[in-house]
């Protein structure tokens, strides 16, 4: 009895020499192991078949079918939850569903790249897959460098804020930069351009041009939204016309450079009259007569409305009602207290009801003259009357 040959293992069973197969490896019936092949993980077995050889079966798990045309393995049925790679085509061959690979992929499921000889350096470099074009290119794994596709090597991209990349123009490569956020490409090199809530581009020139939302428009290089700036919940309607602002305000309000401001009407053609002074209030306004001065329901008028005079004097009781021998006069927009005929007043004062009236002195002389003279009579009447006396007494 022979060992069996390298690629199988020789053991015993019932007191003789058999072979144990090494994967990849089946027996014939009860001879030797030969290669049998059906993928990493599966089973393999030969089967005696048309009487006159061994035919090759695979026993392949659910979501796996035997193909002894195309690889003699088994192999993975593709689906949604097992997709093609790189666009490949899903589509029945048979009973089973099969992957289609694109030009430059392999595998069942078309998930291997067929590099060759590009990207030779794959320290530096990745063979990637563009599905879009459906080609394979090179890519320097720093994306501050770009892959000279002539050379085989990395050099420095020179975009600056952006990294290199090809794009593809009528099948062939072209080197473009890829700018970062906030950068647009002009002329081959990424230069700033934002615009907030828009799209940024350059004009021939290099000028930045904004394309604004709905809604927005142009303002200092940065779309902006159509808002006229409101305050305490104003309503207002902003319009837009192409990029020019217009903002419908309400009454008591204009719009001045895209916002709505109040107006003062005191400064315009308002309509309180000249008796009233005009007071301007949040979007709107209104009259007020001075002091002592009233309309129909007080200080506060209409437009138009004409302040009357208040008579303080007509009040009851009147502002000079304190003092005696006072009467009070009415003035415009005003009053003072006067004295009666034949009073004048003792203090003088600002303030017209502050006043004291005391009898003039042209009354005070007559009166006094009458006084002087009464008191001589009756001061002659009783010296007569005194030595009247006297005498009786002399008599007796």
């Amino acid at each position: 009895m022979r060992a069996c040959d390298i690629e199988k293992t020789t053991s015993c069973e019932d007191q003789r020499m058999v072979c144990v197969c090494n994967p990849e490896f089946a027996k014939q019936g009860e001879g030797e192991c030969e290669y049998c092949d059906c993928g990493q993980g599966f089973n393999c077995t030969f089967k005696w078949a048309y009487n006159i050889l061994w035919e090759k079966t695979c026993i392949c798990p659910d979501g796996y079918f035997f193909n002894d045309i195309y690889s003699s393995k088994c192999i993975p049925e593709c689906s949604r939850k097992r997709p093609c790679k790189y666009d490949g085509t899903c589509s029945y061959y048979g009973a089973h569903k099969m992957c289609a690979c694109p030009w430059e992929t392999k595998g069942f499921l078309c998930e291997e790249i067929e590099c060759g000889s590009k990207c030779q350096n794959r320290l530096e470099v990745d063979c990637l897959y563009d599905q879009f074009e459906r080609v394979v290119y090179c890519s320097c794994k720093n994306q501050s460098l770009y892959y000279d596709e002539e050379a085989n090597i990395c050099r420095p991209c020179l975009c600056e804020n952006g990294y290199c990349d090809y794009e593809y123009v009528k099948y062939n490569r072209k080197l473009v930069c890829r700018c970062f956020s906030g950068y647009k490409n002009f002329n081959g090199y990424c230069k700033e351009c934002t615009c907030g809530s828009g799209e940024c581009e350059f004009n021939s020139n290099g000028q930045k041009i904004c394309k604004c939302l709905d809604g927005f428009y142009e303002k200092e290089g940065i779309c902006k939204t159509c808002d006229c700036h409101s305050l305490n919940d104003m309503k207002t309607k902003c319009e837009l016309t192409g990029n020019t602002k217009r903002c419908f305000c309400q009454k008591g309000f204009k719009d001045v450079l895209g916002h709505c401001e109040d107006i003062n009407e005191c400064e315009t053609n308002n309509t309180c009259h000249p008796s009233a002074t005009c007071y301007n209030i949040f979007g709107g306004f209104f009259c007020r007569c001075p002091n002592d001065y009233e309309g129909t329901d007080g200080e506060k008028v209409e437009p138009g409305e004409v302040c009357e005079d208040i008579d303080e004097c007509d009040k009851s009781p009147n502002h000079c009602w304190f003092f005696d021998n006072v009467k009070c006069v009415n003035l415009p927009g005003s009053y003072k207290c006067e004295c009666f005929q034949g009073y004048e007043p003792r203090t003088y004062s600002d303030e017209p009801h502050q006043t004291t009236c005391v009898r003039t002195s042209k009354n005070v002389g007559p009166a006094m003259i009458v006084v002087g003279t009464t008191l001589v009579l009756m001061l002659v009447s009783y010296l007569a009357h005194v030595r009247v006396k006297k005498r009786a007494a002399r008599s007796n």
